[in-house]
């Protein structure tokens, strides 16, 4: 990560690698879909820095996410997989954001480590669909992951 540190805001340019697994029993038309992703993201972001006389700094951050390559897994067990279509344009992942709290201590005047909690903005989402061989009614399912909480910790070098 590239570090530009101001007196309160540091702004910064990273690197994020993602992977997200799902698990989904008892829909409509299957008994269960299984989905594994992975992502790269490059991050864009700030964090402002409270002044405080405290042994840490408490800070909030805020990143911009752009998908640099992703790929994804999935499984469907059903009766009758040959009316289930997954639209895999809809497993990459979009431009997203994130946004935290976090506190850092200085080890050296170019070395901190930091404890972040952030929530991702860019949950892995994907449709399927499906008829109902009764009505002969197509049904469109839309199935994503909630947003997350993650907790970070690292440490930091500034250039």
């Amino acid at each position: 990560m590239f570090f530009y540190e101001g007196k309160t805001w540091d702004f910064f340019l990273g690197y994020d690698q993602i992977k997200q697994d799902a698990d989904m029993k008892n829909l409509p038309l299957t008994s269960e879909i299984k989905f594994s992703g992975s992502a790269s993201t490059a991050n864009l972001g700030f964090h402002y820095k409270f002044s405080t006389e405290w042994w840490v700094k408490p800070y909030l951050s805020f990143e911009m996410l752009y998908p640099i390559s992703s790929s994804s897994e999935y499984t469907i067990k059903s009766s009758d997989p040959s009316r289930i279509t997954l639209n895999e344009s809809e497993t990459q992942p979009p431009i997203g954001a994130r946004g935290g709290i976090g506190i850092e201590r200085e080890i050296t005047e170019k070395l901190s480590i930091g404890l972040e909690f952030f929530t991702a903005g860019y949950p892995f989402k994907y449709k399927y669909v499906g008829q109902d061989n009764r009505t002969s009614n197509q049904k469109i399912v839309d199935l994503s992951q909630s947003i997350q909480i993650d907790i970070n910790l690292g440490l930091r070098y500034f250039f």
